[in-house]
């Protein structure tokens, strides 16, 4: 629903306001393109973001998980295995089922990005770790 008035009236926080009345006279911008300037930002740092996650996602796709000649070389069964873990104990930090993280190691399943911060998070490793 479009509005009639081209203002847009955004009610915030006491602490934040102030947050950004300082940056803003920091900066030497008015309140108004201090908040747009780092909403704008927000949005294109998080699809730069996105973008090369996707990027190293299908990077995962084409290594990890499709090269099933050789299952040992799953990065997911080696770091496991060397955090002493079976899959019912990652399957159970993780939220995810057993027969999930053996269809995760065996390149069966590609996680997506939540499960697959949740494994990072379980094996004490960053998410950049889990891909090659």
């Amino acid at each position: 629903m479009k509005r009639a008035d081209p203002l847009f009236k955004l009610r915030l926080p006491e602490p934040l306001r102030e947050k950004l009345e300082k940056e803003a006279e920091a900066n030497r911008r008015s309140l108004t393109t201090e908040i747009l300037g780092r909403l704008e930002s927000s949005f294109s740092d998080n699809q730069t973001k996105i973008f090369e996650l996707s990027e190293r996602i299908a990077a995962l796709e084409k290594t990890v998980f499709y090269e099933k000649e050789d299952f040992s070389e799953n990065v997911f069964r080696k770091l496991r295995v060397q955090k002493g873990m079976t899959q019912t104990e990652l399957a159970q930090i993780v939220g995810v089922t057993r027969s999930y993280v053996a269809r995760l190691e065996n390149g069966k399943v590609l996680p997506n990005v939540e499960t697959l911060k949740r494994i990072a998070k379980a094996l004490s490793v960053s998410i950049e770790d889990l891909i090659p």
